[in-house]
């Protein structure tokens, strides 16, 4: 295993001196979702000097003492060859306390990034578009800007970089979007508002699912057929120990559990081949349908490999019926004075639909030497040589059902121990969608 290194382990009370908390830290680890707003983090502590009872509690706090009212962690950490991370959570929970001899007791502390804390109390009602409409992807950026990375984060970032000398910069990334919209965002919170345009929002192949998501970078809004376009970061190999008992080669692959694969029946019934959006107008009292045909579609697909599902089924299998105000945006007196620009859901739901299907068909979990090069929405390409199959020129087959290019979707890094006898190992959650040599 891969030792990491942590220049900084800091918890900040929210009243009182900070801690340095390097003694106690059994086990630290630094989770990514691609489908979770939030980097979150978990701390196992061996706590023999009553650290709750140490820091002080600020006078609006219900809690006897400051585990856990809201303090900040800072962290630095890095592994040999690979970038520093700086980190900042919010502590939110202390959990799983066990009392482990008469003078030291075991709990996990829970945190969150800083600003989940900022956007949780906050509420959104505006409309957002103008008289002309807008694009989604400005509205996203926008929304973040002014309530996750916003002013007040920023200052908190600018004081720990004056008071602890560690630097927290994120950047805003988001992918454009196809079309001008207006919507009335009537109190919802701010991670309902990002989610609900993330689910309006059309791309302009017309198959999107835009993800809103954190990772080392900052805060990302992308589509993860542009995701799956990405060239692999890293590229690992299962090796056997018998063969190559190297623990510390950084592009071995230390163990995996295969989580998910084909499930032809799911596949129907979920849309994968096929599929039929109903769409009613209740204003003109018609009805349109829009029919998705997986095989005459697929060319359009942004794959990690290039090949099809094996399957059909009748798009009668997933239907869905919606009402719609498409074709409401014309100068007839009738409509003209509604202004109105007509959501576009109806016609790229069915294509959603399969997609999301197509790329998630596969689900492995992976453990490799720890590393903080990596991050959720990056692709890796993974070899599982099948044992003992050589060809005539020692040539290695490749598993075709497992092997392959992948998308991270989880992903986490454990440190187990703090110092010099620490260990470092990254295990993340990928998908891809088919084999790598056709049947």
């Amino acid at each position: 295993m891969r030792q990491g290194k942590f220049e900084k382990l800091l918890l900040i009370p929210t009243a009182g001196a900070p801690f340095d908390i390097s003694d106690l830290v059994a086990e630290v680890s630094i989770y990514q979702d691609l489908f979770s707003h939030y980097m979150t983090c978990e701390l196992v502590l061996r706590d023999a000097i009553s650290i709750s009872r140490s820091i002080p509690a600020n006078e609006e706090e219900l809690l006897n003492g400051g585990l856990t009212g809201g303090e900040l962690l800072i962290m630095q950490y890095y592994s040999e060859n690979d970038p520093m991370i700086t980190n900042c959570f919010a502590m939110y929970s202390r959990s799983a306390r066990t009392k482990e001899s008469d003078t030291t007791e075991v709990f996990i502390l829970s945190g969150i990034s800083l600003e989940a804390f900022d956007a949780f109390p906050r509420k959104i009602s505006r409309a957002f578009g103008g008289q002309n409409g807008n694009e989604i992807h400005k509205m996203v950026e926008s929304v973040v800007r002014e309530f996750l990375y916003s002013r007040n984060t920023r200052d908190v970032y600018s004081g720990i970089l004056k008071d602890f000398k560690a630097l927290i910069e994120k950047q805003v990334i988001v992918e454009e979007t196809s079309g001008k919209h207006r919507f009335v965002i009537p109190n919802l919170s701010v991670d309902d508002t990002i989610d609900f345009f993330a689910n309006e929002a059309d791309s302009p192949d017309h198959i999107p699912q835009y993800l809103f998501y954190e990772n080392y970078y900052g805060f990302n809004f992308w589509n993860l057929g542009t995701l799956a376009q990405g060239n692999p970061v890293m590229e690992y190999i299962y090796t056997e120990y018998n063969i190559d008992p190297s623990d510390t080669d950084k592009t071995k692959i230390t163990s995996y559990t295969v989580k998910k694969e084909n499930n032809l029946l799911k596949n129907a019934k979920s849309g994968l081949f096929g599929s039929k959006i109903i769409a009613i107008d209740m204003i003109k009292k018609r009805k349109t349908e829009t029919v998705f045909d997986y095989n005459k579609e697929f060319k359009k697909f942004k794959t990690l490999q290039p090949y099809k599902q094996k399957g059909t089924s009748h798009p009668d299998v997933n239907v869905t019926m919606m009402t719609t105000r498409m074709g409401h945006d014309c100068s007839c007196p009738q409509l003209g004075l509604e202004n109105h620009l007509p959501k576009r859901i109806d016609h790229f739901l069915g294509a959603r639909r399969s997609y999301t299907n197509h790329i998630m068909n596969t689900m492995l979990s992976v453990m490799v030497p720890g590393t903080t090069s990596l991050n959720v929405g990056d692709t890796v390409l993974l070899k599982f040589p099948i044992k003992n199959a050589l060809t005539d020129s020692q040539e290695v087959i490749l598993d075709k059902d497992l092997s392959g290019k992948y998308i991270i979707t989880k992903l986490r890094n454990k440190f187990n121990g703090i110092g010099d006898k620490s260990s470092f190992i990254t295990i993340f959650e990928c998908i891809k969608d088919t084999q790598i040599q056709e049947s």
